[in-house]
Order: structure tokens, then C-alpha cells, then sequence
């Protein structure tokens, strides 16, 4: 919610007395909005950057499979090929 109260010479007043000079007050979750986030950017960062290390395990671990699978379907249509021009 806005916390404010407005005087007649356009100013606000805040919750002591004291004037805010036109500035206002939102609170949201017990924060003020103007607060900057608890959070640390390197915490943020290296999160990401772990996410981002297993993504590209995954993905090379799949497309290793993949080669791996093949390689082996290929062996075996050889096989069955050369079995079948004897």
C-alpha cells in the first residue's frame, strides 16, 4: 500500500511528522520497493552457470549415446549386409 498523507503546500508528510518532500512510501512484504534485493550477483551467476554446466553434460552425454547407438546399428546392418551377399 501507498503510505502517505498530503499536506495543503503539496508536500507529504510521513509517519513522524517530518516531510518527505513529495516522496512517497510503497511497501510491499514488510520492503520497501526502493531497497535493493538481498541476493548477491556472483550467488545468481554462478547458479546460472552451474545450471548451465550440467545442460551441456546432459546434451554431450545424450549425443555420445546417440553415437555410440549408432555406431553399433551400423555394426549390426553390416553385419546382416554381408551376411547376405554371401
Amino acid at each position: 500500500w501507498i503510505a502517505k498523507s498530503s499536506n495543503n503546500d503539496g508536500h507529504y508528510e510521513g509517519a513522524n511528522g517530518a516531510q518527505n518532500l513529495g516522496k512517497s512510501v510503497t511497501l510491499r512484504n514488510g520492503r520497501l520497493l526502493s531497497e535493493q534485493p538481498k541476493i548477491e550477483f556472483d550467488t545468481v551467476f554462478s547458479t546460472f552457470k552451474d545450471i548451465g554446466l550440467a545442460y551441456y553434460k546432459i546434451k554431450y552425454f545424450v549425443y555420445t549415446m546417440m553415437f555410440i547407438i549408432g555406431l553399433n546399428l551400423f555394426r549390426e546392418l553390416s553385419s546382416i549386409f554381408s551376411k547376405l551377399r554371401k
